[in-house]
């Protein structure tokens, strides 16, 4: 950076993106942060802004404010019903961004809840494990996919009941 230029290290576009600027600004670069959605609408337009619904995205009528950002603005043309694009958040309102981001109105993909307390859950799994080590000196087994050899229990086994468990409404 010249001695001349007096931009920070953090990118002057990206505060002023969505916003008409001045002749002082100068060539940068930016991160958006987008989240694949699919299309819930009948047709969406490049750069419609669009709510986000549970993946899907719905496009927003002349006058209302509660979308979270557009349809990707580079596609060239309309996606239809059913059609998965990139959906571009708007800029400055994501609370984190490191290529993976949060945003408030949006479950993180792994599903954790933002607020887990990564030692808490670090003990939790420990002691899952603690269980399923107890089961497997207890000599409990399971039947290895019919063809009569056991298989101890180990905590992904005892895991991948629970989830089978859960899924079946149990």
């Amino acid at each position: 950076m010249s001695n001349a230029d007096k931009r920070t290290v953090h990118t002057d576009a990206l505060a002023t993106l969505g916003t008409i600027i001045d002749e002082h600004q100068k060539r940068d670069a930016i991160h958006l942060a987008v989240i694949p959605a699919k299309c819930a609408s009948e047709v969406l337009r490049p750069g419609q802004h669009v709510r986000y619904v549970d993946g899907d995205a719905i496009g927003l009528y002349p006058g209302e404010d509660d979308g979270i950002g557009i349809v990707d603005p580079f596609l060239r043309g309309p996606v239809k019903f059913g059609e998965r694009f990139w959906l571009v958040i708007y800029p400055r309102v994501i609370t984190s961004l490191r290529h993976v981001w949060q945003h408030p109105g949006i479950p993180d993909e792994a599903g954790t809840p933002k607020s887990a307390d990564s030692a808490a859950v670090a003990k939790a799994k420990a002691r899952v494990a603690e269980i399923a080590d107890s089961l497997a000196d207890s000599g409990s087994v399971e039947e290895g996919h019919g063809y009569g050899e056991e298989v101890p229990m180990t905590y992904e086994r005892l895991m991948a009941r629970a989830g089978v468990w859960l899924a079946a409404g149990k």
